[in-house]
């Protein structure tokens, strides 16, 4: 079994050595207790926020520093521990606080954010990289265990229906008829349907959907959505004149890169069912995390 120490050096490389780790851990786990010299030795090393409330500085774990005390302390290796500690408004909007969080709403087996950081961290290292990339990576992981853990094949035909005022029926006509019988259009169809498998199991989705009915606003919100994306304009278009409709969207190419290499039909089609709802998933999440936890 590997120590704490083995385990935070191999994603933290160079933060500790092994004399200094318990020193520092058991400071990082009451700072409130901790002198001036350590705080600063902290703060340089990137473990923590620096904060002012009425003039006193106030010293708070990064999200990167939240893994490191997971990973090495027993008494924050409880899922509710970790999510109130995430929930303050110093976390709020962190892409890597919002994965963490994400993890435990995702699977709520006990200790279950400690033990996907712990598979996590014997192949991954954390430290020198952006909190947004960590993230990424971190729920591109825990998609991936979703889906070897999951038996038979899934309904992913809900991925087609469920963000959409569309018909089942209206979304695959739209579909089929974007599609010319060219090998480019066959491959991008391909490419398509393996990003519906992969937002199947994004835990952004499927956070979401264990938080959707909890609150009448949220699913109001959902209704509202859904409304705004009726398919039949893509359908009367392709069945016309292949004519471009005017859009513009900012998307994040790092996880949605294949779409621009997609035929525009099949661009438009993704945007509607996977990239829009997929914005939209993590502002409410983020509305869920910070106003309602």
């Amino acid at each position: 079994m590997h120590s704490d120490y083995s385990i935070v050096s191999r994603s933290f490389p160079g933060i500790f050595n092994h004399n200094t780790f318990k020193k520092y851990t058991s400071i990082l786990t009451q700072l409130d207790d901790a002198d001036y010299n350590s705080l600063r030795f902290l703060y340089r090393k990137g473990l923590l926020h620096k904060i002012s409330i009425r003039g006193k500085a106030i010293y708070r774990p990064t999200p990167k520093c939240v893994i490191l005390l997971i990973l090495s302390s027993e008494s924050f290796r409880d899922n509710r521990v970790i999510m109130n500690m995430l929930t303050d408004r110093v976390y709020e909007g962190n892409s890597l606080a919002l994965a963490l969080i994400l993890i435990g709403l995702v699977d709520g087996r006990d200790r279950s954010i400690y033990n996907i950081l712990l598979e996590y961290a014997t192949v991954h290292v954390i430290d020198g990289l952006d909190d947004s990339v960590v993230a990424e990576s971190l729920l591109d992981f825990l998609s991936r265990r979703i889906e070897g853990e999951k038996k038979g094949i899934p309904e992913y035909i809900d991925i087609l229906r469920d963000f959409t005022s569309s018909t089942l029926d209206n979304v695959l006509k739209v579909i089929i008829a974007s599609i010319r019988p060219k090998v480019e259009d066959y491959n991008a169809f391909i490419q398509f349907m393996h990003e519906v498998v992969r937002f199947y199991y994004d835990p952004i989705r499927i956070a979401y959907t264990r938080i959707v009915e909890e609150r009448g606003e949220f699913k109001s919100r959902l209704d509202e959505f859904r409304g705004e994306r009726d398919l039949s304009m893509i359908l009367s278009k392709s069945n016309g004149k292949r004519d471009e409709i005017n859009i513009s969207f900012e998307f994040d190419t790092s996880i949605h890169s294949r779409l621009l290499s997609m035929p525009y039909y099949l661009q438009l089609i993704m945007l509607k069912l996977i990239v829009e709802p997929r914005a939209f998933m993590i502002k409410e999440l983020k509305r869920y995390i910070w106003t309602t936890l």
